[in-house]
């Protein structure tokens, strides 16, 4: 079972007189202990993993709630409601001996990195400058394409930067309006059926697979271990087949922005008199 787990939380509540301005600003910072997950073991046992309390994780974040009445008449009214909140869960540490586990591929917990973490190839980025190695060895099958760097490691989280709602109510009368936009920043998403589109040659993305185009990056090949890089790229290619076969293993490649700003909900509504309920062709 999961251990009891210590909280610190902190919160601040103001509300004016008249209640048209309200505030509150919930802080917490939490360590769960005894996290339950499928740990991996020696195949030497007969088994290849087995489910046990085998993780720590630091939780904090804020969460602001705003409330405003900016209009008020006898006949109409607003109200506003703002909640902003920003999180970030993070895996201190796993079992002994373990510093990963794979949740489902490519999802893990691995310590030292937020929870739930993206796991996986890249690409393979000039040191100096951070943009990708374009492969300029003319030998190559993968020629003015981008190279993979085959070590793997942690290359994103689901985790976002903030999340946003905000809520607008009108009332005029007995008719109400009402109006949530919520808004996400940040975090990616591991997008595989965008790949496999891509690769298919369905998605979107493929439409330009005859035009040439000059990819973003710098020149550079391998010369046994050492990477040899040869300024900025400049050969054109097309993004047919061959450009997205070899991406197939590169999951950076295949991430996606979470982000997101939707209409996540719009009703309107009017309030029957009580004496119309009252009319005989509303009785039932």
């Amino acid at each position: 079972s999961q251990q009891p787990n210590p909280t610190v939380a902190i919160g601040l509540d103001l509300t004016t007189q008249t209640k048209q301005i309200t505030i509150e600003h919930p802080y917490f910072d939490s360590k769960s202990d005894g996290q339950i997950y499928s740990v991996p073991v020696p195949l030497s046992t007969g088994a290849s993993s087995e489910i046990r309390n085998a993780g720590s994780m630091l939780s904090k974040g804020h969460e602001v709630v705003l409330g405003l009445r900016p209009v008020v008449t006898n006949r109409f009214t607003w109200d506003l409601g703002v909640n902003f909140t920003s999180f970030d869960n993070r895996v201190k540490n796993l079992a002994e001996g373990v510093n990963r586990i794979v949740l489902s591929d490519p999802i893990v917990a691995e310590a030292g990195y937020d929870y739930p973490s993206i796991y996986g190839r890249s690409y393979l980025r000039d040191p100096i400058s951070g943009k990708p190695v374009i492969n300029n060895d003319p030998k190559s099958s993968t020629y003015g394409f981008p190279l993979t760097d085959n070590t793997l490691k942690v290359i994103g989280t689901t985790v976002p930067d903030f999340e946003l709602n905000v809520i607008n109510g009108f009332q005029y009368r007995r008719f109400s309006l009402t109006a949530q936009l919520d808004w996400r920043k940040g975090g990616v998403f591991w997008n595989h059926g965008m790949a496999e589109a891509n690769w298919r040659g369905l998605s979107a993305n493929t439409l330009d697979r005859e035009k040439e185009v000059v990819l973003d990056g710098v020149q550079g090949h391998w010369k046994g271990t050492e990477l040899i890089v040869e300024g900025a790229n400049n050969i054109a290619v097309k993004k047919e087949y061959p450009y997205y076969s070899q991406l197939w293993t590169n999951y950076e490649s295949q991430l996606s922005d979470a982000s997101f700003v939707r209409l996540r909900e719009l009703t309107f509504n009017y309030a029957i008199p009580v004496a119309a309920t009252r009319k005989k062709w509303l009785k039932s």
